[in-house]
């Protein structure tokens, strides 16, 4: 099928608490504009949070479990994290059933156990059926990926990378689901929320710190990925 006769589909995931309320009120009013479900469109969210109070009717995947991060980090799938996680007794006492706290690693590593335990992420699969099928065929779809999510906090900036190369690793290299996969970022710095009189100097501080380091990656796989030195383009 040619490019432009194509299936082009469409789907918009939030990450965290900023990115499924925002992607939820879209959702409602992508619904509220239209007279049957678009067939073409699918709203999924991402959180570590299980007390997600601002996304009522967006199907969620929750990344967090009861387990603490240290025991997370004793099964085998996460035995070279410990290279580098941070060595740190209360962070190893915690678990992300309430958030990752504005700790961009404890999203990270959520995000990686759930890939681990996959079941998780039948949110994830059933939305690309919706939008690989119609009619019950399979179609040639080219797919196109919008994540929302707010740099200040911890779940979004922790599993903003990692996310999208899960998706174009899956399902367009293993699972060739779709033909091709176009992945676009809506990201809110923390300016957005410094007026809130909720968040102490502490956490303000903090969202910098998370905003910086996502930049910081996004910034370097840019480099990666445009580069035409060899000894860089390896990395790709």
């Amino acid at each position: 099928m040619s490019e432009n006769k194509k299936a082009k589909k469409t789907l918009v995931i939030g990450l965290g608490g900023t990115g499924c309320a925002v992607v939820s009120g879209v959702k409602r009013m992508v619904r509220e504009m239209q007279a049957y479900p678009d067939p073409d469109i699918q709203f999924i969210g991402f959180d570590t949070d299980k007390n997600q109070e601002d996304a009522p009717d967006l199907d969620i995947v929750l990344t967090s479990t009861k387990a603490k991060v240290g025991e997370i980090l004793q099964n085998k799938y996460h035995q070279n994290w410990q290279e580098w996680f941070p060595d740190n007794d209360s962070l190893m006492d915690e678990d992300m059933l309430d958030g990752a706290g504005q700790k961009r690693v404890l999203s990270r590593l959520a995000f990686s156990d759930v890939i681990r335990r996959k079941t998780p992420l039948k949110v994830l699969d059933d939305a690309i059926k919706k939008l690989t099928l119609e009619n019950g065929n399979p179609q040639d779809v080219a797919l196109k990926v919008m994540v929302v999510s707010s740099f200040a906090g911890g779940t979004g900036a922790g599993m903003f990378m990692q996310l999208p190369l899960y998706l174009r690793k899956k399902y367009a290299e293993q699972d060739m689901s779709f033909s091709k996969i176009t992945i676009r970022g809506l990201f809110a710095l923390p300016d957005v929320f410094l007026s809130s009189a909720r968040y102490d100097e502490v956490q303000r501080e903090s969202m910098y710190a998370n905003a910086y380091a996502s930049l910081k990656e996004l910034a370097a796989i840019n480099m990666i990925c445009l580069s035409q030195n060899p000894d860089i383009r390896k990395y790709t």
